[in-house]
């Protein structure tokens, strides 16, 4: 939450740079947004959110709807004016079948775009297109099995630099295993790039959404197959490369189910600007004792697949969380943030933070500890543009449907200490977060004037501008 205030006098910058180190004890504050109440507004929104452009937020609910089949839904970032802008329909194949929608993105056209794991003309699923005031809704493209093609898309789409849409299928292909496929942005140009089970030891199956790295190539997980995939064994899943034009697909690491390694990654990858790629196993870890066991882990792996490292074993029987099902967001402040779906004082997940060295690691909320707050979260967090992360709990909230929150640090205040002969504010705000202090001529357009951490709870700061400005108003917010 923001405060402003405003001021006609001059001031001085008085603040010494400081450090910034997340301790254990900062937590955060969950504003709810929204409880979906099933029927037309939607329920279960286990898909990613995305931030558009319009500063909007845009989602999928797996069931509710006019057809009950999921939505498509728009929400502001404070919360108002949620709704929904599109019911998928049933299939008529399978008219019991809900459409299954993955998470969207927005693509460089300004539209939506996203995959169904049913639905379609053949109802094993569809590439589709919206746009943000829910009109214009196409299907791209519709999957058929027939001859052997790829079929029920799990995953997010990603808008690669050549424009075109990247994604996965997890069943189908030559081999039955699943599928990389591309399409243009118009529909144009569908092809299946890559089956997977080509090559021994092969990725099986994808759920997880692809990225595509600073070199150009695209980046994946898969939660079956890799090397542990032997004697009829399903696996327990690898990372994998493959280039936009479908070659080179290489496993850059196996999961197998010691307790030095993850089970089974669920969520895609993310990298950071140095280029490592770090994500989460949904079981595994330390306090794995062999198959299907343990509970989860946080990883790192360098693009050409060396580096491979955990850089944290979640174990709830010490209050952490357990089985992480979302991928990682980088934030500003250089941390990994993320969530579990199960685990926690309430065994309803948590919201994390660690380093990308796998240190500092901290439970920062604990989902469950108000009824309304939602339960169980299955999508990554989103970095709000002014601050903040949104999320999505597919489960709780006051009709169980789910709800759509917001996180941040208690709220932060700005006050005035020293009227003369300079004007020194005072941030009051959580401990041990990192905050950005933001000015305004008219409480419109902002302007970052600092950077800082509130490491004792009030930090005083000054604005060496303010003397030639009649009208100044700042406000302080949380980026991670």
């Amino acid at each position: 939450m923001k405060k402003r205030c405003s001021t006609t006098s001059r001031a001085l910058f008085v603040i010494a740079a400081l450090g910034f180190v997340l301790q254990s004890q900062a937590q955060l504050t969950l504003t709810l947004l929204h409880s979906f109440s099933a029927g037309a507004d939607g329920q279960q929104p286990y898909a990613s959110l995305i931030q558009a452009t319009d500063l909007v937020l845009y989602g999928t609910t797996y069931m509710g709807g006019t057809n009950n089949a999921g939505t498509v839904f728009k929400v502001n970032p404070d919360g108002s004016g949620n709704r929904p802008i599109y019911s998928f329909g049933r299939s008529a194949i399978n008219p019991l079948g809900v459409a299954s929608p993955s998470g969207l993105i927005q693509g460089v056209d300004g539209a939506l775009y996203g995959t169904t794991g049913s639905g379609g003309q053949s109802g094993y699923g569809s590439v589709f297109k919206i746009n943000t005031d829910g009109s214009g809704y196409v299907d791209l493209h519709s999957f058929d099995p027939a001859g052997g093609a790829g079929y029920n898309p799990s995953a997010s789409l990603v808008q690669a630099t050549d424009g075109n849409l990247y994604g996965t299928t997890e069943n189908g292909g030559a081999f039955a295993l699943g599928t990389v496929f591309k399409i243009g942005p118009d529909g144009s140009g569908f092809t299946e790039l890559y089956s997977f089970g080509a090559v021994p030891n092969d990725a099986t199956s994808p759920v997880a959404s692809l990225i595509q790295g600073a070199d150009g190539a695209l980046y994946g997980t898969s939660s079956a197959g890799g090397a542990s995939a032997v004697n009829g064994a399903s696996g327990y899943g690898c990372i994998f490369k493959i280039n936009t034009d479908g070659s080179s697909e290489t496993v850059l690491h196996s999961f197998f189910s010691d307790n030095t390694d993850g089970q089974h990654p669920y969520a895609g990858l993310t990298q950071d600007n140095t280029g490592r790629l770090y994500g989460t196993t949904q079981e595994g870890g330390s306090f794995a004792a062999g198959a299907a066991t343990g509970f989860g882990t946080v990883f790192t792996i360098q693009p050409d697949g060396t580096g491979y490292a955990i850089l944290h074993s979640f174990n709830p029987g010490g209050g952490d969380g357990k089985y992480p099902h979302a991928a990682l967001v980088l934030g500003n402040d250089g941390g990994l943030y993320g969530t579990t779906e199960f685990g926690g004082t309430n065994n309803m997940g948590i919201v994390f933070r660690l380093s990308t060295d796998g240190s500092q690691y901290s439970v920062l909320f604990q989902f469950g500890s108000s009824p309304s707050s939602g339960r169980n979260p299955n999508a990554p967090l989103v970095r709000a543009a002014s601050g903040g992360l949104f999320g999505t709990a597919q489960l709780g909230g006051a009709g169980n449907g789910g709800t759509l929150f917001r996180l941040n640090p208690s709220p932060s205040t700005i006050s005035l200490v020293s009227a003369t002969p300079t004007r020194v504010f005072s941030l009051t705000a959580t401990p041990d977060f990192r905050y950005s202090i933001e000015t305004s001529p008219d409480a419109l357009h902002w302007a970052l004037l600092t950077n800082l951490v509130s490491s004792g709870g009030v930090t005083l700061f000054s604005d060496p501008a303010a003397s030639n400005a009649p009208t100044r108003f700042y406000r302080a917010a949380w980026v991670p």
